[in-house]
């Protein structure tokens, strides 16, 4: 994967929501924002993190997986 200090901390923010299992719409309520921006941060998040797969739900887990495996790195 790709180096995680490129992501914003808005993308930071919803991978770490991502990690604890939210869905797109129940993220974007959490942020006040609409469910296009969630997408669009989520395909950001992916394209910095270098995950590709057929499967959206596969590239969830990964970016999720990612996060809680550098936690202490992103929240520094």
């Amino acid at each position: 994967m790709k180096d995680y200090s490129k992501l914003t901390l808005r993308e930071l923010e919803v991978l770490r929501l991502i990690s604890k299992g939210l869905d797109n719409y129940e993220i974007a309520e959490t942020l006040v924002v609409a469910i296009c921006t969630i997408k669009t941060f989520i395909n950001r998040i992916y394209c910095k993190l270098g995950l590709s797969s057929t499967s959206s739900h596969a590239m969830r887990v990964r970016a999720a997986l990612y996060y809680l495996e550098n936690k202490a790195k992103l929240e520094q």
